[in-house]
C-alpha cells in the first residue's frame, strides 16, 4: 500500500486549499468534489454527510509518492490510550510516522 491521501475538514475549503498551495506549493488535482449519499454516511458514521472540496497534490507526489515500511499497528499505552500508527518513506526516502490516539 502507498500513502496517497489525507482529508482535512475545513470551514472554508477554498481558503484552506489556498493556504496549502501558498505554503507547500500544492497543486489542485481537478475536479472539485461534491459528494453525498448512503455510502458516505456509512463511511463517516454521520447522517446526511457531505464532502465538498478539492484534492491537492503535494510536490514530489506521483509515481514515486512514497512506500510502506511496515504494517498499521496498535499498542495500548498505560494511562494514555490506544495508539494506532504506521511508518512509511516519502519520495525522498525520509521516514514518516502517522499516528492516531483513542
Amino acid at each position: 500500500m502507498r500513502y496517497a491521501h489525507t482529508s482535512i475538514a475545513a470551514k472554508d475549503f477554498k481558503v484552506l486549499a489556498q493556504f496549502y498551495m501558498d505554503v507547500f506549493n500544492c497543486k489542485i488535482k481537478p475536479q472539485e468534489r461534491n459528494l453525498s449519499g448512503d455510502w458516505l454516511d456509512r463511511a463517516t458514521g454521520l447522517t446526511s454527510a457531505r464532502i465538498q472540496g478539492v484534492h491537492l497534490v503535494l510536490p514530489g507526489h506521483g509515481e514515486k509518492g512514497g512506500t510502506s515500511l511496515g504494517r498499521v499497528t496498535q499498542k495500548e499505552i498505560e494511562n494514555v490510550g490506544l495508539l494506532t500508527f504506521v511508518y512509511f518513506r516519502d519520495p525522498e526516502g525520509n521516514i514518516i510516522e502517522i499516528q492516531s490516539w483513542k
